[in-house]
């Protein structure tokens, strides 16, 4: 009986032992292994400035601690085993999987420093080199200054980016000079220094909001028409522009990619608030930049609470892009004629993302000053139609609703800078 008992603690214990043995022996929470390329160096910028890049970008990796980070020296013992490769050098996506190949990596960061127009850009993707997910992950392109540490922050920041920080964020982060900005006169065109973003100011006052009598093919959720009054406020004088977006983000989601000067869309309202964040970075004023409320944006889309069907009048073809007009795709924008207030495209070319959450009966209990919306909700306003809709859905009364969380190439939006935070 003690021979028994004996051997069933032995077998026991071994049994333990070889567990404990085995957990020791497997990796803990192993990494993703990452390799930095050295960025391609155009013409007319220091070539010098490589290795200092390279290790920018390694520094905010290491920091981050989600990578195993190759090493230079693993880098070349890898390279050297196969003949003839390329493994630096790299500015194209199909080249840096290729590089990622050789040195047996997950993942690559890359890209290049450029001159274009006589600016500086440096240019960085995120690349996941095999599997499903296999190809660009992150990229940017920012501006950057020619001073070096200028610019090894800058490509810390984008790094710091890759790594699931949003931009806002960032930007805190690294201290990004502000500047202070003072609010100007009411009068003409101020603009946003960081982007240059043009701003109009919309004198405040008092309109029937909704379907009123000088308007038809009202839908439910627009009436009953009710006054209200809303306090002055500037308005992005057209929609923000894919080129604007690139400069704060850094990268650009837009299906149709044909010009800086085209509105930015394919943004979900929770993308939106990352770039204002970010922009708000950049401000030192009392002010902040913000979406408007629906009751700001149908006061400036009707130059100011005018009795207008659409935005700047009643001809829609002077005004406003839609599916008769447009072609299937977005234009540039302030291509149509401004409206009573200074602004462009409030009616068609893209939806526009306002502040509030939806709810088709607000109206009927709608506050009568500064209205800014329920308090929840499941979808956030749109306003002012797109390309590919239809007349009754360009009129400045017209209410559309969309999830926060989906973008769409149908939807972008234009900037409130204002004083009040709503």
């Amino acid at each position: 009986m003690k021979s028994l008992l004996q051997h069933k603690w032995l077998t026991s214990f071994i049994s333990i032992l070889f567990v404990v043995v085995l957990f020791i022996a497997l990796p803990v929470s192993a990494k993703d292994t990452l390799a930095v390329l050295d960025p391609v160096i155009h013409e007319g910028i220091e070539k010098g400035i490589v290795q200092e890049l390279v290790a920018a970008i390694e520094d905010e990796v290491n920091n981050a601690n989600l990578y195993d980070l190759l090493s230079n020296e693993e880098k070349i013992q890898r390279a050297k085993k196969v003949p003839g490769n390329q493994t630096q050098g790299c500015e194209d996506t199909q080249c840096m999987i290729d590089a990622g190949k050789i040195l047996g990596v997950k993942y690559v960061i890359g890209g290049a420093l450029v001159r274009e127009k006589g600016d500086c850009y440096i240019k960085l993707r995120l690349i996941e080199i095999s599997g499903e997910g296999m190809g660009v992950k992150r990229s940017a392109s920012k501006k950057c200054s020619p001073e070096k540490e200028e610019l090894l922050t800058t490509t810390r920041m984008i790094t710091s980016m890759f790594m699931g920080k949003s931009w806002g964020d960032v930007v805190k982060e690294f201290g990004k000079e502000k500047k202070i900005i003072a609010e100007p006169p009411h009068d003409g065109i101020w603009r946003e220094p960081e982007t240059g973003m043009p701003f109009v100011w919309v004198e405040g006052g008092c309109f029937e909001m909704g379907c009123g009598k000088w308007t038809d093919n009202c839908e439910e959720d627009e009436s009953p028409a009710h006054e209200v009054c809303v306090d002055g406020f500037w308005m992005g004088k057209y929609e923000v522009t894919q080129g604007q977006w690139q400069q704060i983000i850094g990268e650009n989601p837009s299906r149709f990619q044909k010009g800086d000067d085209y509105p930015v869309e394919q943004v979900s309202w929770n993308d939106v608030q990352e770039f204002i964040v970010a922009l708000n970075a950049y401000d030192n004023s009392k002010n902040i930049f913000r979406l408007p409320t629906e009751a700001e944006w149908e006061f400036a889309a009707r130059s100011g609470g005018r009795n207008e069907k659409f935005s700047g009048g009643a001809d829609v073809n002077k005004v406003g892009w839609g599916k008769k007009n447009s072609a299937d795709e977005t234009r540039p924008v302030g291509k149509m004629a401004a409206n009573g207030a200074g602004l462009h495209d409030m009616s068609g070319n893209i939806y526009e993302w306002c502040m509030d959450w939806y709810d088709k009966e607000y109206y009927q209990n709608s506050p009568p000053k500064n209205p800014k919306g329920p308090g929840n909700g499941k979808k956030k306003v749109i306003r002012g139609g797109s390309l590919d809709s239809k007349l009754e859905n360009l009129r400045v009364s017209n209410r559309g609703r969309s999830s926060p969380t989906c973008p769409n190439y149908t939807i972008g939006f234009r900037l409130v800078w204002s004083s009040n935070s709503m």
